[in-house]
């Protein structure tokens, strides 16, 4: 049976690794893959894409995390790993434009917190109904 709590590694990740990164005082706020070249002309269209796929890999690199928590036992079996992994990207994502906008490490720890009480509703004891072929382990 899977134990009804995040891996580590997730919970790390979110609250502590990013909640510090994106406010540390010497350098700029947020992440600068999440945050550049998201809105460019036609004529810098190859580095948008070059840095969206950067991005993409994180949510891969999360996804494959996840499905190793499948044969870990931390994850149930037949979750939408890619589903649940694009959550938490965004969740990733949006606390570097809101660190960017000024958010202090204590309203990002809060953001990543709440991101994980969701677990549960999230993960869930089956995938999600429709998600067959969406990206399960």
């Amino acid at each position: 049976m899977w134990r009804r709590v995040p891996p580590l590694c997730i919970t790390a990740w979110g609250r502590v690794t990013n909640a510090r990164a994106y406010t540390e005082e010497s350098k700029p706020r947020g992440c600068m893959i999440v945050l550049s070249a998201t809105n460019c002309s036609k004529a810098n269209a190859p580095v948008r894409e070059h840095v969206a796929s950067v991005r993409r890999e994180g949510i891969d690199d999360l996804t494959r995390r996840l499905c190793q928590g499948v044969r870990d036992g931390d994850v149930p079996p037949g979750v939408d790993a890619a589903g649940v992994a694009s959550f938490y990207g965004a969740v990733i994502q949006g606390m570097s434009v809101q660190a960017r906008d000024g958010a202090s490490r204590a309203d990002l720890e809060r953001v990543a917190a709440y991101a994980m009480a969701a677990w549960d509703a999230v993960v869930g004891d089956t995938m999600c109904p429709g998600s067959a072929d969406l990206g399960t382990c």
